[in-house]
């Protein structure tokens, strides 16, 4: 299963399903992460939220860029090997990830 979800909707479901056994790959933005990690304190670690901890649990992580080619690229070749994907893009930013349509 392939995760591109962000805040807290997205990373709860994928982590339910993690949790029921699903292998679950997290794409998030160099950098930048996924903003709960930064919701908090307590912090673990100095970056790494209580929100963010829980969510992330059984999942694998993967810094992709998906503002680039590449980083566009590296999604549809995990995207193309997962049988499922998982994304809860923001409306407002539908234009940027509309190459994933396009596909």
């Amino acid at each position: 299963m392939l995760d591109a979800t962000r805040a807290l909707a997205g990373p709860l479901c994928t982590m339910i399903l993690g949790d029921s056994g699903a292998d679950v790959i997290k794409l998030e933005m160099p950098d930048v992460a996924d903003e709960t990690r930064f919701w908090g304190p307590p912090f673990a670690g100095g970056d790494a939220g209580p929100t963010l901890i829980g969510s992330t649990a059984n999942k694998r992580s993967v810094a992709v860029d998906l503002h680039t080619a590449e980083g566009q690229r590296t999604c549809l070749d995990l995207a193309r090997t997962s049988d499922v994907f998982v994304e809860n893009f923001r409306p407002d930013h539908a234009s940027a990830s509309s190459w994933i349509t396009r596909r």
